[in-house]
């Protein structure tokens, strides 16, 4: 059982189609309360999943230097529904993707060989593809705020945001932030950023307040796999309850922290039963006030270099 306080009581493990638990799986779904964890492997032909978003109670899938967008349905066994090829997107090499009103926006991180790393609009009803913003400089990893924008960060310790129909808005991240990875935005308009991703750097979380001034801090001064250390921290996500959940790559596991980034713990890890992959993205579903469930897109395989 997790520790007082918690979210997650992991008390099941299902895997959905599959003969075992050990190899073929790309995603884990992780429910609040005691709903424990199951493990389904989404039709992507083999390919390496980067963004996952859902509309519509569809599951909406982006792959590694692929166009294309995967459909599936967003229930057990998550079955594909189509391979929508969108010519307005063709060369691109997404990043990752969030869904906001309607539309998903895709950021393509290829982009910066012609001009710059760009975000496109993408209506998946009418396939339009429209520009919504240029990230020259931005990671390949997204999220949105309760207002209904985008955010990421960029490697010069920035955080930014970018909302229809205004300038993308750029905030300093505390003086020493190296590589920033990815941002979630806490209940209180905070901001959750990890940190770091080469060997001998700090790899960490920090919570900064919206003038970006740092709360509150956790890892170490360098990557390590014991209690208070990350390994390559790639994404973030605050969960209804404020807790927040850090993809810790290298690691090959979820970590649990409050939302003041203290009372670790891991939330799913390898074990002698289930072999967990490396966790690329994560994608959070409010159910209604109290339950909710987290998508966890894993890598099959150890990628000889991670993509952003």
């Amino acid at each position: 059982m997790a520790g007082a306080g918690r979210i997650f009581l992991i008390t099941t493990v299902v895997c959905l189609g599959l003969v075992g638990c050990i190899t073929g799986y790309n995603l884990a779904i992780v429910k609040s309360g005691s709903g424990g964890v199951q493990f389904a492997s989404l039709d992507v032909d083999g390919q390496e999943i980067i963004g996952l978003a859902r509309l519509n109670s569809r599951l909406y899938v982006v792959c590694v230097m692929n166009s294309s967008l995967f459909v599936f349905h967003d229930t057990p066994p998550y079955a594909r529904i189509a391979v929508i090829s969108i010519s307005g997107l063709a060369g691109m090499g997404p990043g990752d993707m969030v869904a906001i009103r309607g539309n998903l926006y895709v950021i393509d991180w290829r982009a910066a060989s012609d001009g710059g790393t760009r975000i496109w609009k993408v209506n998946p009803v009418t396939l339009n593809v429209q520009y919504f913003a240029n990230a020259t400089g931005w990671t390949g990893t997204l999220a949105t705020t309760r207002k209904g924008c985008v955010i990421g960060v960029s490697g010069n310790a920035r955080l930014n945001t970018a909302c229809p129909q205004h300038d993308i808005a750029r905030l300093a991240l505390p003086n020493g932030t190296i590589d920033p990875q990815h941002a979630d935005q806490g209940r209180d308009d905070s901001y959750y950023v990890t940190v770091g991703w080469k060997s001998g750097q700090p790899h960490r979380i920090l919570n900064v307040n919206r003038f970006g001034q740092l709360k509150h801090q956790y890892g170490d001064a360098l990557p390590g796999n014991g209690t208070g250390q990350l390994d390559w921290p790639r994404y973030v996500i605050v969960t209804p309850t404020g807790n927040v959940l850090v993809a810790d790559f290298w690691n090959r596991r979820i970590v649990q922290l409050s939302s003041s980034l203290t009372s670790p713990s891991v939330l799913l890890s390898s074990t002698s039963s289930v072999e967990f992959g490396w966790p690329q993205r994560m994608l959070l579903v409010v159910d209604d006030r109290q339950h909710f469930h987290v998508f966890i897109a894993m890598a099959e395989t150890a990628p000889a270099w991670p993509h952003p």
